[in-house]
Formats: structure tokens, C-alpha cells, sequence
């Protein structure tokens, strides 16, 4: 937690991206070439951080990154031969369905608090996992793995650029914007997550093509696909 708060603060002033990948203990059998994968729309939240340190929702930037990365996301699946099915949450009506991506949004919080933040003493294998729900998705799209992506920041505005600037003259820090993104591949026959990944955004400017583009390098790099 500590390593992710340093970087964010230290984006305006130097820029850093930070790639931290997560494979399940469990055998792993990688999709067939034309295998069709779920790649569900990006889940984007940014804000504008003003000079006083509110942020405000810029649904702008929140529509023009999830547009990037799902291209990314696409370009990436399609180069390794699969079949892409884009599906978009809000516009799941089974509950079944509805369910599941509930499910998943917890699960993704509690993989990112306790693999990559906290560690749980306790859990030392990484078995995480959506339930036999997940089936209810295979059935529906007719598809083995799904690709879910979440991301979430601000951006400094001009305004508390100029108060980093003025801090650091007077020796002290105060935090400028930073983003982060997660993303989990998910078999659906199972529902196990069978591999993570979690990304600094650092100077890779996901509102546009291509800083998406140089993100997405960092973001997909090791996935098993």
C-alpha cells in the first residue's frame, strides 16, 4: 500500500509505472486458438484533482479511457487468435449474470487489498474464485475465459500543480494525481481467477490512444492467453 500511495504522489513531478502480476496454484489450461473470451467493458472511474485536493467525476475521460482500454484489450486477445465477445455490464438484464458481476467487483477488491496491499497470513495460496455462478456467463456468450478491467485516479488539474510546485518550494509534499488499474482473467467454467495483474498508470495518460496504448503494454505483458 505504502509503495502504490509513494508512486501516485510522485507522478507530476517524475512519473512511474509499476506492474504486479498474480497466477492461481491451480493447473492452467490456456484457451485454444479461436476460443471465444468475454472481454467485459472497462469499469473507468477518473476525476479531475482540484487545488484544494477535491476530485471532481470527469465522465468525459471515465467514457474516453474505458473506449481505450477495451480497444487495447481486443487488439491483445485477437493478436494471441481468440474470438472476442464484448459485453457490457450495465446492459446485463439475467441475474444471474447480474450476479456474477457483482460477485466478481467484490472478489477483485479483495484480491487487490489482500494479494497486493495486506497480505493475509493465513492464505498463502492464490485460489480465488467467482463460484459456480460463473457457468450462468459460459452458457449465456459462449465463451471459456472473460477479461475484466478496472481502473480508477485523478488527474492534477493546473491548479494543484501549482500547489505541488509551491509546497515542494516551502519543503513540503502534498499528494498529485495518480491512476491504477487491475485487471483478472476469469475461467468461467469454474469461476476460479486464474491470473491478475495490478498497474500504475504512472505517465501513461489512459484518457488518450496512445497512452492507452503504452499502458496496455504493461498491463497484458504477462497474461497467460
Amino acid at each position: 500500500m505504502k509503495a502504490w500511495a509513494i508512486c501516485a504522489s510522485a507522478i507530476v513531478l517524475a512519473g512511474c509505472t509499476t506492474t504486479a502480476t498474480k497466477v492461481a496454484t491451480v493447473s492452467f489450461e490456456k484457451p485454444g486458438a479461436g476460443s471465444t473470451i468475454l472481454l467485459m467493458k472497462p469499469d473507468i472511474t477518473l476525476a479531475a484533482l482540484t487545488a484544494s485536493g477535491v476530485g471532481e467525476p470527469r465522465a468525459d475521460w471515465m467514457a474516453s479511457a474505458s473506449q481505450n482500454l477495451s480497444a487495447e484489450a481486443r487488439e491483445f486477445a485477437q493478436s494471441k487468435g481468440l474470438q472476442v465477445k464484448e459485453f457490457d455490464p450495465a446492459a446485463a438484464e439475467d441475474q444471474r449474470v447480474q450476479q456474477v458481476i457483482k460477485l466478481n467487483s467484490a472478489v477483485s477488491q479483495s484480491i487487490r487489498m489482500h494479494a497486493y496491499a495486506l497480505a493475509l497470513p493465513s492464505k498463502t495460496t492464490f485460489d480465488w474464485t467467482l463460484g459456480d455462478g460463473a457457468k450462468s456467463l459460459a452458457d449465456r456468450e459462449g465463451a471459456t475465459y472473460a477479461l475484466f478491467i478496472n481502473g480508477s485516479g485523478t488527474y492534477s488539474t493546473a491548479g494543484r500543480a501549482m500547489m505541488q510546485i509551491f509546497a515542494a518550494a516551502a519543503g513540503v509534499g502534498i499528494a498529485g494525481g495518480g491512476q491504477s488499474v487491475f485487471v483478472s482473467l476469469v475461467e468461467l467454467k469454474t469461476g476460479r481467477v486464474m491470473w491478475t495483474n495490478a498497474v500504475l498508470a504512472g505517465p501513461n495518460d489512459m484518457r488518450k490512444p496512445e497512452g492507452a496504448d503504452l499502458l496496455a503494454k504493461s498491463l497484458f505483458k504477462d497474461a497467460p492467453l
